[in-house]
């Protein structure tokens, strides 16, 4: 079906604008019938016109001396995929090819109008040209599309590697997050001497240094030492990042926070390594059901890792512990199946319930200066494990003496060959 208008019009065309948030009554909105559309010139086309004309593949606009593309008019148009906008045109609006299929489009010297989400969820866009002599916008080396001066962005191709960040810039960073966080191909972000933004290690922060976008295609990540906290918002999730380390210095304390749920700051993440600052304070469920991590070094500071930390990373295989170290928490390492061995340090005094359940530690040495034991910490350990007590046989950590307080249970569900230091 083909909307097409009679030559010959002297008067310009307006199609009328829909009620925001209804895009069902855009003027020819929801025609999944419609495959062609010719408007004439002149032509101001209203709010929603064309969306979710979900087999929409060629409009053709006719030049002219005015002309203007409203809000949402493209909406939802995925097999809409290019697109020439004539000379005339002054002006595009908000969400104009939200979510459209477009891959290329033209714009005109007369278009001094954009706003930054014109191109929103345009997954598909790789190419925007700006006719020469337009004294509005430009494109970079790289098909960056910017006002003149180059304080606003409005497009970045989709298969860009490293975006750098120009002096000119005032953008907000939370405005300019939604136009780089779903670039597949992006690795790094940098940033012109002045440009006034935080950018570190190829990562964009916010003003409070929480992460703004970290880029998808990036492996490694260096946290900075600007950085205080780390929240659970999913700024991981399904990136390709495997190794996580911090820059040394720093003098506030690093939150790694977790949630009360195996929910954790680097939920669905595929990290492998993680080496910890001694600033850092590591929540309960911080690393939780992280099934990828294989190793974890703690530095010297750290005292202590909440309940849940590593319980369910079955692929944890290493784990280095700080002298000075003084707690593990309730399940901090329950079901980590591939933990066949770790040293505790001689500083540590707490092992919490069931710390090491199902863990396949071979042989565990306790210092001495581990004064409590909580109920099925060892549970489901079998007669193959080893535990090597720091007291003689016949001695009871359970009642008191000498400042050993360790539950009665400890041991419940432990079949583990016991040894005990000499007498």
């Amino acid at each position: 079906e083909t909307i097409d208008f009679e030559e010959g019009r002297t008067e310009p065309l307006k199609l009328g604008n829909a009620y925001m948030g209804m895009p069902d009554y855009g003027v020819f909105a929801n025609m999944p019938a419609l495959t062609s559309v010719k408007l004439p010139a002149n032509t101001t086309i209203g709010t929603y016109a064309f969306a979710n004309d979900a087999n929409l593949t060629t409009v053709t606009l006719t030049a002219g001396t005015s002309g203007t593309i409203g809000n949402y008019v493209f909406q939802d148009t995925e097999s809409l995929t290019s697109l020439t906008v004539p000379e005339g045109y002054t002006s595009i609006g908000s969400y104009a090819f939200r979510r459209s299929g477009i891959i290329s489009i033209s714009l005109p010297a007369t278009l001094n109008s954009l706003q930054d989400t014109t191109f929103s969820d345009c997954t598909a866009l790789a190419s925007v040209t700006v006719a020469e002599g337009s004294t509005a916008f430009a494109t970079d080396e790289s098909g960056v599309l910017y006002d003149a001066g180059k304080t606003t962005v409005y497009f970045i191709p989709a298969n860009v590697t490293t975006f750098t960040i120009p002096a000119t810039l005032t953008m907000a960073d939370y405005d300019l997050e939604p136009l780089l966080i779903g670039i597949s191909t992006l690795e790094k972000i940098e940033k012109e001497e002045g440009a006034d933004y935080n950018v570190s290690y190829g990562v964009l922060y916010d003003e409070y240094w929480e992460i703004s976008v970290l880029p998808k295609a990036m492996t490694a990540y260096t946290i900075p030492k600007e950085v205080t906290v780390i929240d659970a918002s999913g700024a991981f999730a399904d990136s390709k990042i495997t190794s996580v380390t911090f820059e040394e210095g720093g003098s506030e304390t690093l939150t790694i926070e977790g949630g009360y749920t195996d929910e954790n700051a680097f939920d669905n993440a595929a990290i492998t390594t993680v080496s910890l600052p001694g600033r850092a304070e590591i929540g309960d469920y911080a690393f939780a059901s992280m099934t990828t991590l294989t190793s974890v070094t703690l530095a010297e500071g750290i005292t202590s890792i909440g309940r849940d930390c590593f319980r369910n990373c079955t692929n944890l295989a290493t784990v280095v512990l700080p002298e000075g170290f003084t707690t593990i928490g309730t399940y901090a390492f329950a079901l980590c199946t591939s933990l066949t061995e770790i040293e505790l340090p001689e500083s540590l005094v707490t092992i919490g319930n069931s710390a090491f359940d199902s863990c396949p530690i071979t042989r565990l040495v306790i210092p001495a200066s581990v004064k409590t034991v909580e109920g099925y910490a060892f549970y489901g350990w079998e007669a193959e494990q080893t535990i090597v007590m720091p007291f003689a046989e016949g001695f009871d950590p359970t009642s008191g003496t000498d400042g050993y307080s360790w539950q009665s249970y400890w041991t419940s569900g432990c079949s583990a060959t016991i040894e005990y230091a000499a007498a």
